[in-house]
C-alpha cells in the first residue's frame, strides 16, 4: 500500500513548537486539533501543503530546522535557564529566532563539542543508548594508567547505575615523570558522568575531560564559547547515522597510523635490526664495521703474537730474548719450544730429551 503524501500530523504539531511529539499524540486524541476547520483526532493524518492546522485556535506554522555546532567551555551550565543564575550556554548561542535545544549534555567541569537543534526526532535517536552513536573524548587523568587498568576499561566495569558497555580506550601519552596520562575514549552510553566514574573505578581521577566527536560531527578547530551552524552534509550525515534517511552510516574521519589499540606507544629502535643488514644494531653508523668489535680482534690478535718478551699463549710460541717466555707464554702446550735458560724442549715436553736439531749439533761441537 502506498503511503500517503504528506507530513504525519503528530510530527507537523510537534515541529510548530506548541508542543512535544508525545504531548501532540495526546493534543490530537482530545480534539484540540483542526484542520481546516475541522476536529481531527487521528495522530497519523496527514498534513497536505496548504492546510490550515490550528491548537486550540493557534495556527501550527511548523519553524525551520536549525542545527548548530558549540564548543563548550569549562564552567557552563547545559541548560537553558538556571534559577541559580549561574551562566549557562545561552550566553553563548546566536540569536536565530528560533528555539533550539541541546542534545544531551556535557557537565559543568567537561568542554567540548555540544549540538543543538530543533528536530525533536533527531534529538531523541541520538541520545537513546538503542541508536548507539558513537562520542569520543580526550581525558587528562591523575597518575600513569597502567595496561591492567586500560584492559579493565575497554570489557567494562561497575560503575554507579550498573556495569558499563565495552569502551575504546588508547592511551595517547604519558606524561615523564608519571604525574599524569591523556587517553583517548569512545563509548555509546549516554549515562551521567560515566568516563569521570569508569575512570575513578581504576583508581585514576579525571583532571581534564573533552568531547571531541559526537557521531560524524566533528568538533576540529572551533575556538572555545563559539558556535557554528551544521553543514548540510553535516546534517544529513547525521540522519543517516539513526536511520532517519537511506544511505551508508558516516564513518569517524580518518586518522594518522597511530600504536595498536592494546599496546600503549614507546619510543622505537632508531636503527633496528633487518633481514637485510642484521648485523646493525644500535650502532649509528650503519654498514660500517663497528669499532668495539674491531678493537676486540686487534687484541685478541696481539695477545696471540706475544708482547714485550714474547707474549705466547697456549700455543707455544718462542719466548724474547734468552728464550724467556712472555707473560703470556705459560709453557702448558704439548708443543711448547721454550724451556729454562733457552733449552729446547721434545715431543714430550721434558728438557734435554733432544730433538734432532740438538744431535747435529753435538756433533759438529765434538774434537
Amino acid at each position: 500500500m502506498r503511503e500517503p503524501e504528506g507530513e504525519r500530523l503528530n510530527k507537523f504539531v510537534a515541529r510548530s513548537g506548541l508542543c512535544s511529539r508525545r504531548a501532540a499524540a495526546e493534543v490530537i486524541a482530545t480534539g484540540r486539533v483542526t484542520i481546516n476547520g475541522q476536529v481531527v483526532t487521528e495522530k497519523g493524518w496527514h498534513v497536505q501543503d496548504g492546510d490550515d492546522v490550528r491548537v486550540d485556535g493557534i495556527a501550527a506554522r511548523p519553524e525551520r530546522l536549525v542545527y548548530l555546532v558549540m564548543n563548550k567551555p569549562i564552567g557552563v551550565i547545559t541548560t537553558m535557564s538556571d534559577p541559580e543564575r549561574r551562566v549557562t550556554v545561552v550566553k553563548y548561542l546566536p540569536d536565530t529566532g528560533i528555539a533550539v535545544k541541546p542534545v544531551g549534555r556535557l557537565d559543568k567541569d567537561t568542554s567540548g563539542l555540544l549540538m543543538f537543534t530543533n528536530d525533536g526526532e533527531l534529538t531523541m535517536r541520538l541520545t537513546h543508548p538503542r541508536f548507539g552513536v558513537e562520542k569520543e573524548y580526550l581525558v587528562t587523568v591523575r597518575g600513569a594508567l597502567a595496561e591492567t587498568a586500560v584492559k579493565k576499561l575497554r570489557d567494562g566495569l561497575w560503575i554507579e547505575g550498573g556495569r558499563t558497555a565495552p569502551a575504546f580506550v588508547h592511551v595517547e601519552f604519558i606524561r615523564s615523570d608519571g604525574q599524569s596520562t591523556v587517553v583517548r575514549m569512545r563509548i555509546h552510553e549516554g549515562r551521567k558522568r560515566q568516563i569521570r566514574l569508569m575512570m575513578l573505578a581504576v583508581g585514576h581521577p579525571v583532571m581534564e575531560l573533552k568531547r571531541v566527536r559526537f557521531g560524524p560531527i566533528h568538533l576540529n578547530r572551533l575556538p572555545t564559547g563559539m558556535c557554528r551552524m551544521m553543514t548540510g552534509a553535516e546534517v544529513t550525515s547525521l540522519r543517516v547515522e539513526v536511520g532517519l534517511e537511506e544511505g551508508e552510516a558516516a564513518t569517524p574521519r580518518p586518522r594518522r597510523p597511530r600504536p595498536g589499540a592494546n599496546e600503549v606507544p614507546t619510543r622505537p629502535d632508531p636503527n633496528p635490526k633487518t633481514e637485510a643488514n642484521p648485523k646493525v644494531g644500535r650502532n649509528p653508523m650503519k654498514g660500517f664495521p663497528d669499532p668495539k668489535v674491531n678493537s676486540r680482534r686487534r687484541l685478541g690478535s696481539d695477545q696471540a703474537k706475544g708482547g714485550p718478551g714474547g707474549g705466547g699463549g697456549n700455543s707455544g710460541n718462542t719466548g724474547g730474548p734468552a728464550g724467556r717466555r712472555g707473560p703470556g707464554a705459560k709453557g702448558t702446550g704439548s708443543h711448547s719450544l721454550a724451556g729454562p735458560h733457552g733449552q729446547r724442549r721434545g715431543p714430550s715436553g721434558k728438557p734435554g730429551t733432544g730433538g734432532p736439531s740438538d744431535q747435529t749439533r753435538r756433533r759438529r761441537s765434538a774434537p
